[in-house]
């Protein structure tokens, strides 16, 4: 299974989870990140030991992600 964490100001984070091995289960999971990259969101992918990291720009069933709302300063 992977996860994708989305972070949300008003709840903390919500966990998304998917089997990379079936692709129905990845439906939920690819429109959430959709719509975080069309809100501005960022999407990171998680590795355990902080290596390999970065922005990903396209959803990976591979891969364990967290997903940010847009940030902006004030």
């Amino acid at each position: 299974m992977r996860t994708m964490r989305v972070m949300d100001t008003s709840r903390g984070d919500k966990p998304i989870q998917w089997n990379e091995k079936d692709p129905k289960t990845w439906v939920e999971a690819a429109l959430v990140f959709d719509a975080v990259k069309a809100a501005g969101g960022q999407v990171f992918r998680a590795q355990p030991s902080g290596e390999g990291g970065g922005v990903v720009s396209k959803f990976d069933p591979q891969a364990d992600m967290i997903a940010t709302p847009r940030i902006q300063g004030g």
